[in-house]
């Protein structure tokens, strides 16, 4: 199973680093994009256009209020179309 993972700053890249080290298929995704692709291009995972094109499980690794904000959306729409 692919798990998508949001949010790239100090916490989520350890997190990030920890998982893939692990084998743990990831996809990420960052506010800035830059990050997601520099951090994909360091430990070879892809990284997503957008919040929604994650895995069935999501991680998202932020304690700022506007990446909530902005991921939220994204995640509900995520768990209404995973089918129980």
């Amino acid at each position: 199973m692919k798990a998508g993972f949001i949010g790239l700053g100090h916490l989520g890249r350890s997190m990030v680093g920890r998982l893939a080290s692990q084998g743990v298929d990831l996809i990420l995704w960052n506010r800035s994009p830059e990050k997601a692709a520099d951090l994909g291009r360091e430990l070879g995972l892809p990284v997503a256009e957008s919040p929604a094109a994650q895995g069935k499980l999501t991680v998202l690794a932020s304690g700022e209020k506007e990446a909530y904000q902005r991921g939220l959306p994204y995640l509900e729409k995520l768990a209404a179309s995973i089918s129980r």
